[in-house]
């Protein structure tokens, strides 16, 4: 609805105020934008106000001096010219009279204008307030369906990864399944983001391509994991807090865990349950059985997880 050339400024005001108690967050841009339009009406109408009240205090001085002066000359003129000049007189009082009424209405239109303007800016600091606070909400909203989203990618994109590594060990049989073959048959990077990968590898020593994958944004370290666990046919575990105990795994120590990337997860009497960035790690395993007494059943997660697994049950530690 047009507000702005209906009635009044101060009834376009108050239907634009009942009008943003009702409407959508949508439309609020719109009656402020037609409030704050009003409100500098206002502001316009009480500069106006205010130069009409400093002309009719001049008027009046006038009058009063001009009443004075008739007065002083009262005295001085002869009695032909009294009738006259008492006459005068009356209509400047009844003039000066009619000013004052005048002026004292403009001073109530003027408090009354300056009321309904505080008004107004009340309620656009309110609904300013409020479409904050909805743009917030709004925000975080949007943040938590990204990322509900974004979870749901990665699982559907894990799960494609672990079938595309059965299908492939069937057909394989005994050969070695290669984690960038694996990745591309997936959909989880391209061929390209491979070939680039290995030619890095094929340039450093000692790197894994997972770890060249990650560190390039072409694979996240869940798909990696996800990868290794199904070559490796080691569980892949997520340490979420209810996994970690407030008291670890003795005789395990934080260096040792920092050291090989690890974290105990739960010891048996014969069984040690390790979660590794790396269960391929040898060294790593035979080190933590030496140092539990017990043999290591490896599962894998991922170097984010372990390190903050370390970081609760232990307090604080630096990355792995």
């Amino acid at each position: 609805m047009d507000y702005e050339n209906t009635g009044s400024v101060e009834d376009r005001l108050d239907a634009l105020l009942a009008a943003l108690k009702v409407h959508s967050l949508d439309d609020a841009g719109e009656h402020i934008g037609q409030l704050e339009r009003a409100i500098a009406e206002l502001r316009a109408e009480t500069a106006q106000l205010r130069l009409r009240e400093a002309r009719l205090l001049s008027a009046n001085r006038n009058l009063s001096e001009r009443l004075v002066a008739l007065r002083g000359d009262d005295k001085a003129t002869e009695s032909g010219d009294t009738d006259d000049d008492a006459t005068t007189i009356e209509t400047l009082k009844h003039d000066v009279s009619q000013r004052e009424e005048t002026a004292t209405g403009l001073w109530r239109q003027l408090n009354q204008a300056r009321r309904a303007r505080e008004a107004a800016r009340g309620a656009v600091e309110l609904l300013s307030e409020e479409a904050t606070q909805l743009r917030d909400d709004n925000k975080q909203l949007q943040s938590t369906v990204e990322s509900e989203h974004g979870k749901a990618s990665s699982r559907s994109r894990q799960q494609r990864i672990a079938l595309e590594t059965l299908f492939r060990e069937q057909d394989a049989g005994s050969q070695a399944l290669r984690l960038g073959e694996i990745m591309v048959a997936a959909g989880a990077i391209t061929a390209e983001q491979l070939g680039e990968a290995l030619d890095i590898q094929t340039n450093s020593r000692g790197r894994l391509l997972g770890e060249i994958l990650v560190e390039r944004g072409a694979a996240s370290e869940g798909d990696i994991t996800q990868v290794v666990a199904c070559q490796l046919h080691v569980p892949w575990v997520r340490l979420e807090r209810d996994l970690i105990q407030e008291t670890p795994v003795p005789p395990i120590d934080k260096n040792s865990c920092l050291k090989h990337a690890c974290f105990p997860i739960r010891a048996t009497d014969d069984c040690l349950f390790l979660a590794m960035a790396d269960p391929r790690d040898r060294n790593a395993l035979a080190t933590m059985e030496q140092i539990a007494g017990r043999r290591v059943v490896p599962m894998i997660a991922t170097q984010a997880d372990i390190s903050s697994a370390i970081h609760v049950a232990f307090g604080e530690s630096e990355g792995l």
